[in-house]
């Protein structure tokens, strides 16, 4: 049994893509942005695209919208920005550089987004409430422990809505599967607020939700038929310059706490001269491929991958009968999950390789220094039988 394994696919999912000044201006009741002392630049997502290329793996970029709103759709609505009624995005956009962002997000193929926020917080009188968007009234219990306070539907709904006015209006092409919480969510998957906000977010066609929830157990779970996954951090949100190659990996083949979402900042991918950006790609590379040579990772292609597959990594059952391996699906299947695909990987150690399978078609997927990894595409049996030699 040691020899076997279904891996958790990690996905990389990076916040706070979409500001254009970088700036934290908390001081000043306004959002903290990407705490980058710079604005942003073309170069920060095409090297973020780079690395995505060289990992086959479309990464996640979590959208903040609000300073992409050439039409002062904002204007006038309560609580989603510092000036609700002088709103003015409009006014100061410069308008050559955003359609130059707009090209270069559009433009790179291993990008994929998420809705995250329009300005990354909640505002009452030019006053910046709570970064925490969707949870802003949220208070403490005697112990200071969080207790989540959700907001109305009507107006959860109403922020995802504006979102998607912004994002239409630019011409955005890409389809958002993922919904991401600006500085986390509140709660567990099954309080009624978040089995709320699911089958809102399902409205718009939204079926994962990557945050750290840290108010549940385990990699992944499910929300009103939403995938939910739970992450890491490898870095501070404001830490530019970042050298990965002075990172640990946070997965080893010991590591019991194991989580498919990897949830970084733009900031921790680009330099502060933007010229030099793609210098880092081959660290952060080689990195997330140091920590898939792990046995019980791999690298997800996208998120629909990753979420799919930790399901099946944390609900499939396996036993060794009469020197074969019986992969009991049932619970897998007896899950609410939408974005659960037919096919699931499972990596095996060397010295053993598949020789016939009941219940699926298997074959080679990737080989690495101390295993292999193979996909199976199941027929509808709820147990799959390995052989092996």
């Amino acid at each position: 049994m040691s020899n076997i394994r279904i891996p958790t696919a990690l996905i990389l999912v990076v916040d706070d893509v979409g500001w254009h000044k970088g700036a934290d201006e908390r001081l000043r009741n306004r959002p903290s942005r990407s705490g980058l002392p710079r604005f942003h630049h073309k170069n920060d997502v095409l090297a973020l695209n780079e690395i995505g290329k060289a990992l086959d793996m479309k990464i996640v970029c979590s959208l903040v919208i609000g300073e992409w709103d050439r039409k002062n759709i904002l204007r006038g609505v309560p609580h989603v920005t510092w000036d609700e009624e002088g709103w003015d995005a409009a006014g100061i956009m410069d308008k050559e550089y955003t359609e130059e962002y707009f090209r270069a997000l559009e433009d790179s193929e291993y990008l994929d987004y998420s809705l995250h926020g329009l300005l990354h917080g909640y505002y009452e009188n030019g006053k910046l409430v709570s970064e925490l968007q969707y949870y802003p009234l949220s208070g403490k219990d005697a112990d200071g422990k969080r207790i989540p306070r959700w907001l109305p539907s009507e107006e959860f709904d109403k922020m995802l809505s504006l979102f998607f006015d912004i994002y239409n209006d630019w011409g955005f092409k890409k389809k958002i599967v993922t919904f991401v919480c600006p500085c986390g969510c509140l709660g567990t998957p099954k309080d009624e607020g978040n089995i709320e906000y699911a089958r809102i977010i399902r409205k718009y066609g939204m079926i994962y939700w990557n945050n750290g929830w840290p108010m549940f157990d385990g990699a992944v779970d499910t929300v009103g038929g939403v995938i939910t996954s739970k992450s890491y951090s490898l870095a501070p949100w404001n830490a530019y310059d970042v050298d990965p190659s002075t990172l640990k990996l946070f997965i080893t083949e010991d590591s019991t706490d194991i989580r498919p979402t990897c949830c970084e900042h733009l900031t921790n991918f680009v330099r502060f001269n933007p010229k030099k950006n793609f210098e880092a790609v081959g660290a952060w590379v080689d990195y997330f491929k140091r920590q898939a040579e792990v046995f019980g990772v791999m690298i997800a292609r996208d998120n629909a991958f990753s979420c799919s597959q930790t399901l099946y990594s944390k609900y499939a059952k396996i036993e060794e009968q009469d020197g074969k391996y019986v992969i009991d699906l049932s619970a897998v299947d007896a899950i609410d999950a939408v974005g659960r695909q037919n096919e699931f990987y499972l990596s095996l150690k060397n010295g053993e390789e598949p020789v016939s399978c009941i219940g699926g078609e298997v074959s080679l997927y990737e080989i690495k220094k101390n295993f292999k990894t193979y996909k199976i595409i199941r027929d509808g049996s709820k147990t799959v039988v390995l052989s092996v030699k």
